[in-house]
């Protein structure tokens, strides 16, 4: 029982560090723009956002993993939100999908 909790707070403080928007209902619905509150609400994103712009300015390629879909789900409202190129393999891809993916250089 004890484990269960624990296991259950780990998951919770994961998603504490990754973004407050994995919280149901944690979205900033008073920002006027979106885009940035979706960036200034994570400190993570914060920082992932200012080496991105850099790296994709002098053409360099990033690879992010993560284990939450929903933070996968996040990052590509990201990605899109600022024009940047990205694939995108995860788990309910069927494997016909990953291999499209895996052989084409970049998709939005």
């Amino acid at each position: 029982m004890l484990t269960l909790l624990l296991d259950a707070l780990g998951l919770q403080l994961r998603k504490c560090c990754n973004h407050p928007y994995l919280f149901e209902g944690a979205e900033d619905r008073n920002s006027d723009d979106e885009r940035l509150a979706l960036i200034r609400n994570s400190g993570k994103l914060s920082l992932l956002h200012k080496l991105l712009v850099r790296l994709n300015e002098t053409g360099h390629r990033v690879l992010i993993f993560s284990q939450m879909v929903r933070m996968l789900d996040i990052l590509s409202d990201y990605l899109k939100s600022q024009n940047f190129l990205f694939q995108r393999l995860d788990g309910s891809m069927t494997r016909e999908q990953r291999q499209r993916v895996r052989g084409s250089r970049c998709l939005s």
